[in-house]
């Protein structure tokens, strides 16, 4: 119940989480239970995805790829 509860709102956004904001994700895992969340953007990752991609999809889209983690109550 929780899983699809807290999938359900960022699911057409993934892989990756990149269309949702990192607060709004941290958010979400301390919905869940998880506290003491941290956000680590995955900038090899970015950057890599920004050199495969055309100069204007780079300018026009967001690239926020990162990892979050948390400790379970």
């Amino acid at each position: 119940m929780i899983f699809k509860k807290s999938y359900g709102p960022i699911r057409n956004s993934l892989p990756l989480y990149e269309k949702i904001s990192p607060k709004n994700i941290s958010f979400l895992f301390s919905e869940t239970g998880l506290m003491n969340t941290e956000i680590s953007p995955l900038l090899e990752v970015q950057k890599f995805q920004r050199n495969r991609h055309s100069f204007s999809r780079r300018i026009f889209e967001n690239n926020s790829i990162f990892l979050i983690s948390g400790q379970k109550n």
